[in-house]
Protein backbone atom coordinates (compact mmCIF):
# COMPACT_ATOMS: atom_id res chain seq x y z
CA UNK A 1 0.00 0.00 0.00
CA UNK A 2 2.63 2.64 0.71
CA UNK A 3 4.25 2.00 -2.28
CA UNK A 4 1.04 2.93 -4.17
CA UNK A 5 0.84 6.16 -2.33
CA UNK A 6 3.97 6.60 -2.80
CA UNK A 7 3.63 6.20 -6.71
CA UNK A 8 0.40 7.83 -6.93
CA UNK A 9 2.24 11.32 -5.35
CA UNK A 10 5.15 10.66 -7.72
CA UNK A 11 2.99 11.14 -10.84
CA UNK A 12 0.64 14.18 -9.22
CA UNK A 13 3.90 16.07 -8.79
CA UNK A 14 5.13 15.37 -11.73
CA UNK A 15 1.81 16.42 -13.63
CA UNK A 16 2.21 19.48 -11.06
CA UNK A 17 5.60 20.36 -12.72
CA UNK A 18 4.29 19.74 -16.30
CA UNK A 19 1.59 22.21 -15.80
CA UNK A 20 3.39 24.83 -14.16
CA UNK A 21 5.38 25.81 -16.88
CA UNK A 22 2.36 26.31 -19.33
CA UNK A 23 1.35 30.03 -19.69
CA UNK A 24 4.55 31.87 -18.62
CA UNK A 25 5.57 34.77 -21.30
CA UNK A 26 9.55 34.41 -21.68
CA UNK A 27 11.29 36.32 -24.02
CA UNK A 28 14.49 34.99 -25.55
CA UNK A 29 17.04 36.42 -28.01
CA UNK A 30 18.37 34.26 -30.93
CA UNK A 31 21.99 34.32 -31.26
CA UNK A 32 23.46 34.11 -34.08
CA UNK A 33 26.13 31.32 -34.23
CA UNK A 34 27.83 28.91 -36.44
CA UNK A 35 25.65 25.68 -36.75
CA UNK A 36 27.09 22.68 -35.27
CA UNK A 37 25.22 20.13 -37.25
CA UNK A 38 26.31 17.19 -35.03
CA UNK A 39 24.67 19.46 -32.17
CA UNK A 40 21.21 17.87 -31.02
CA UNK A 41 18.92 20.29 -29.47
CA UNK A 42 18.20 20.01 -25.77
CA UNK A 43 15.73 23.12 -25.64
CA UNK A 44 12.84 24.63 -28.18
CA UNK A 45 15.57 27.83 -28.90
CA UNK A 46 18.70 25.75 -29.86
CA UNK A 47 16.37 23.88 -32.46
CA UNK A 48 14.54 27.25 -33.52
CA UNK A 49 18.68 28.58 -33.42
CA UNK A 50 19.83 25.78 -35.21
CA UNK A 51 17.29 25.61 -37.69
CA UNK A 52 17.86 29.43 -38.40
CA UNK A 53 21.11 29.85 -39.15
CA UNK A 54 21.29 26.41 -41.05
CA UNK A 55 18.71 28.22 -43.30
CA UNK A 56 20.69 31.12 -43.03
CA UNK A 57 24.02 29.32 -44.67
CA UNK A 58 21.44 28.60 -47.52
CA UNK A 59 21.21 25.10 -46.28
CA UNK A 60 17.40 23.41 -46.26
CA UNK A 61 18.55 19.56 -45.83
CA UNK A 62 20.31 20.56 -42.33
CA UNK A 63 17.44 23.00 -41.18
CA UNK A 64 15.24 20.01 -42.26
CA UNK A 65 16.99 17.95 -39.60
CA UNK A 66 15.79 20.26 -36.53
CA UNK A 67 12.01 19.67 -37.93
CA UNK A 68 9.93 16.68 -36.28
CA UNK A 69 9.45 13.56 -39.17
CA UNK A 70 5.65 14.37 -38.92
CA UNK A 71 5.96 18.05 -40.10
CA UNK A 72 9.16 17.88 -42.36
CA UNK A 73 7.44 17.76 -45.71
CA UNK A 74 5.15 20.29 -44.27
CA UNK A 75 7.55 22.71 -44.02
CA UNK A 76 9.86 21.68 -46.53
CA UNK A 77 6.77 22.79 -48.89
CA UNK A 78 6.64 26.21 -46.98
CA UNK A 79 10.74 26.86 -47.39
CA UNK A 80 10.89 25.51 -51.50
CA UNK A 81 8.22 27.63 -52.29
CA UNK A 82 9.96 30.59 -50.24
CA UNK A 83 13.15 29.57 -51.87
CA UNK A 84 11.38 29.74 -55.72
CA UNK A 85 10.07 33.00 -54.59
CA UNK A 86 13.28 33.91 -53.44
CA UNK A 87 11.87 35.24 -50.08
CA UNK A 88 13.49 32.56 -48.32
CA UNK A 89 16.57 34.76 -47.05
CA UNK A 90 14.46 37.86 -46.44
CA UNK A 91 12.20 35.45 -44.06
CA UNK A 92 15.25 34.03 -41.86
CA UNK A 93 16.63 37.46 -41.47
CA UNK A 94 13.11 39.02 -39.96
CA UNK A 95 13.14 36.12 -37.43
CA UNK A 96 13.98 38.25 -34.07
CA UNK A 97 13.15 36.50 -30.57
CA UNK A 98 11.08 33.65 -29.09
CA UNK A 99 8.72 34.57 -26.78
CA UNK A 100 7.11 31.44 -24.96
CA UNK A 101 3.34 30.69 -24.96
CA UNK A 102 3.51 27.12 -23.30
CA UNK A 103 6.24 24.80 -22.20
CA UNK A 104 5.64 21.35 -21.17
CA UNK A 105 7.94 18.35 -20.51
CA UNK A 106 7.64 17.09 -24.04
CA UNK A 107 5.65 20.15 -26.20
CA UNK A 108 6.55 23.71 -26.25
CA UNK A 109 4.75 26.16 -28.46
CA UNK A 110 6.58 30.07 -28.99
CA UNK A 111 5.48 32.82 -30.71
CA UNK A 112 8.83 33.80 -32.75
CA UNK A 113 8.56 37.49 -33.76
CA UNK A 114 9.25 38.60 -37.27
CA UNK A 115 10.37 42.45 -37.80
CA UNK A 116 8.10 43.99 -39.26
CA UNK A 117 5.62 42.21 -38.66
CA UNK A 118 2.79 42.63 -35.52
CA UNK A 119 1.26 39.01 -35.99
CA UNK A 120 4.20 36.30 -34.51
CA UNK A 121 4.57 33.15 -35.92
CA UNK A 122 3.42 30.71 -34.00
CA UNK A 123 5.86 27.57 -34.00
CA UNK A 124 4.93 23.95 -31.91
CA UNK A 125 8.06 21.76 -30.51
CA UNK A 126 7.93 18.10 -29.78
CA UNK A 127 10.51 16.14 -27.24
CA UNK A 128 11.41 13.28 -28.30
CA UNK A 129 14.05 10.69 -26.77
CA UNK A 130 15.29 14.10 -25.05
CA UNK A 131 15.90 16.01 -28.34
CA UNK A 132 13.76 18.87 -29.65
CA UNK A 133 12.19 19.35 -32.67
CA UNK A 134 10.15 21.86 -34.56
CA UNK A 135 6.63 19.69 -35.66
CA UNK A 136 4.77 22.96 -37.14
CA UNK A 137 4.81 26.50 -38.07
Amino acid sequence: MKRKVFFVSILAASILLALTGWGCKESVSVQDAAPNQNQQAETPEQAFTNFKLALASGDINAALQEVHPAGREKIAGYLDEMQKLDTLKAFVDSLDRMESIRVGESIAEYDIMEEGNDWPLTMTFMKVNGIWKIRDF
